[in-house]
């Protein structure tokens, strides 16, 4: 994945596993974030999900997209305007981040259910017909977005419910680098 903005002075732990079997199972991966540095951050780190005729934002869950040759990401960052002229978005979708000041830590499970299926801020379609995950999935990694500076109207920045929302595609996507794990084998 690339990174837009400068890595931010963090340390980043992160431990995935496998709970139970089958269609009963669960990937699980557990991080830790801290902010060495010496300004607040945003970690990205809620993502939506349906509740009743609303949206939670939620840190107990992450989207879920290829990254190429058997390997997909369990992400919880920021993603850019797909590259396509045949859909357009009136309101681009949006995620939750958490505030992190200088000094803290934040530690967050994230649980998705096995078999992986897709899920992306953009859909599985942008125009070009179904967008799926690489068959067979062999490793995983997770990867966490974090938004550095002083924010600015492009991000999309909005505060509902005490919560932080920052729009795809946006300016914070510039704003945002992105921390990956090593892929892990699934297996």
């Amino acid at each position: 994945m690339t990174a837009y903005a400068a890595r931010p002075d963090v340390e980043l732990g992160v431990e995935v596993g496998v709970e139970g079997t089958g269609r009963a199972g669960l990937l699980v991966v557990a991080w830790t974030l801290t902010n060495a540095g010496h300004e607040p951050l945003l970690v990205v780190d809620r993502v939506p999900r349906p509740s009743g005729a609303s949206l939670a934002w939620d840190p107990r869950t992450a989207y879920v997209v290829g990254a190429g040759d058997g390997l997909v990401q369990v992400a919880s960052r920021l993603f850019p305007l797909p590259e396509t002229d045949r859909m357009s978005w009136a309101r681009p979708p949006r995620v939750g981040a958490t505030e992190l000041a200088a000094g803290a830590s934040l530690a967050r499970e994230v649980a998705v259910p096995l078999p992986l299926v897709r899920s992306s801020p953009w859909g599985d379609d942008i125009g070009f017909g179904p967008i799926r995950l690489p068959d067979p999935v062999t490793s995983v990694q997770y990867c966490l977005g974090v938004v550095t500076g002083e924010p600015q109207p492009s991000w999309g920045l909005e505060r509902v419910d005490g919560v932080v929302l920052l729009a795809h595609g946006g300016g914070a996507v510039v704003a945002q680098h992105v921390l990956c794990s090593d892929p892990v084998p699934l297996g």
